[in-house]
């Protein structure tokens, strides 16, 4: 299940254009509205 969560985060960063998966991971985690933001919410 963790690893099918895993792959959706990296497909949708992937369809925002994001090239640098772990950096972008990295800003996710310091700027949760980001995240917010990037599912939709």
């Amino acid at each position: 299940m963790m690893a099918i969560l895993r792959n959706l985060a990296i497909s949708l960063l992937r369809l925002a254009d994001y090239h640098n998966i772990a950096e972008a991971i990295r800003c996710m985690a310091a700027k949760p509205h980001l995240t917010l933001h990037l599912i939709g919410i």
